[in-house]
């Protein structure tokens, strides 16, 4: 029994030691220096965004990162290594998971093309976004709902022009159920599809020269030492990990998503509402609709010390806040709502201003009520 107790307290030691170092290490990173007067910031700024944020290393998800795992198993005194990414490979898979997004762009476009898409605009409306089917309850009936937000657009609905603006993913599931889809985009007037918005020019984005240019230049000058935990150098997890993440088919969702909002009306609007995990795609949304209307994150889910999404440096929230004129620092929504009180000490201890939050209580359990 004393052995599994003194287990337990190292590996509770362990956990907390690479929860700490991980959360310095992402908040840190994009201002290292990687040669005498550019950072990883500087090097991934492109087009007025800062690249980093659309980024899966970013978002500190427990889910996809092997970062955190890893830096778990070093701190338990296990071996660790991580995959050299050479700059000839990283070239191939960047072509090769664009030309993927891209094709599926296209097989997108021509599918809207061929079905009945409601023309009108989301203007003076409160407008909802999500991704559709993935985040929808009964996705193809008269009872459709998202299932973040469940009966709140029905009820705001009783006095306001309520809207849905989506991103379609999985498109496989789409093709599937064709005749569902197309029924259900006919019956409805107030769901804009944001792939519509998307001209060839904006898919084949992900070809630009420029781009790939400002990502290969990372690739070339990541090659020094980025980190060290407990005296181990880190550096090849870390460039694992950053290297993937600038290659990996959601980096160009997000890009295109990027382009697709900005030709959405967004000024229009009279309030933008999404649900918040601190994401690589809110990003998109939030750099679009600043100083354009009102954006509020809605806290949905649980909430735990390693559920990371959440969980940030003591005042990180609002050195971003202070600074959310600069394209560098982390888009931030204009108010956040939560579940409950733990949404809210989590959002306050990581500095965000406590007049913008507010508890909106848990909408995604509402049919268990």
């Amino acid at each position: 029994m004393n052995g599994l107790r003194a287990d337990m307290q190292n590996d509770a030691k362990a956990e907390a030691e690479a929860r700490q170092y991980y959360l310095e290490l992402i908040k840190t990173l994009p201002q290292q220096k990687l040669n005498q007067d550019k950072s990883l910031s500087d090097l991934l700024t492109f087009e007025g965004r800062n690249l980093w944020w659309y980024l899966a290393i970013s978002e500190k998800n427990i889910w996809t990162s092997k970062l955190i795992h890893r830096l778990y198993a070093l701190a338990q005194q296990k071996s660790v290594k991580g995959k050299k990414i050479k700059s000839s490979y990283f070239a191939r898979r960047y072509f090769l998971k664009a030309i993927q997004v891209i094709v599926t762009l296209l097989l997108k476009k021509i599918l809207l093309a061929m079905l009945r898409v409601n023309k009108s605009s989301p203007a003076n409306s409160v407008v909802f976004f999500s991704i559709y089917p993935n985040w929808w309850d009964k996705a193809y009936s008269d009872n459709a709902s998202d299932i973040m937000f469940r009966e709140l657009p029905l009820e705001l609905a009783k006095s306001e022009r309520v809207c849905h603006l989506v991103w379609l993913l999985p498109w496989q599931e789409l093709l599937k159920n064709w005749q569902k889809f197309r029924r259900f985009l006919s019956s409805r007037n107030d769901f804009f599809v944001l792939e519509r918005n998307l001209r060839l020019s904006d898919i084949f984005c992900l070809l630009h020269p420029g781009l790939f240019k400002r990502l290969f230049g990372v690739v070339e000058l990541a090659q020094g030492k980025l980190a060290e935990f407990k005296g181990i150098d880190i550096s090849d997890l870390v460039r694992e990990e950053l290297f993937l993440s600038m290659c990996s088919p959601m980096f160009f969702q997000h890009l295109l998503m990027d382009k697709a909002l900005q030709q959405v009306p967004l000024g229009s609007f009279k309030a933008l509402l999404y649900r918040l995990e601190f994401q690589p795609l809110e990003k998109a949304l939030l750099y679009n609709a600043r100083t354009k209307t009102a954006t509020i994150g809605y806290q949905h889910s649980a909430l735990g010390k390693n559920f990371l999404n959440y969980v940030f440096m003591p005042g990180e929230l609002g050195e971003y806040w202070r600074n959310s004129s600069d394209p560098n620092s982390m888009p931030l929504p204009d108010y956040i709502f939560t579940c409950g009180e733990k949404g809210l000490d989590y959002m306050r201890r990581a500095g965000y201003p406590k007049e913008q939050l507010a508890i909106g209580g848990s909408l995604r359990l509402s049919p268990l009520i």
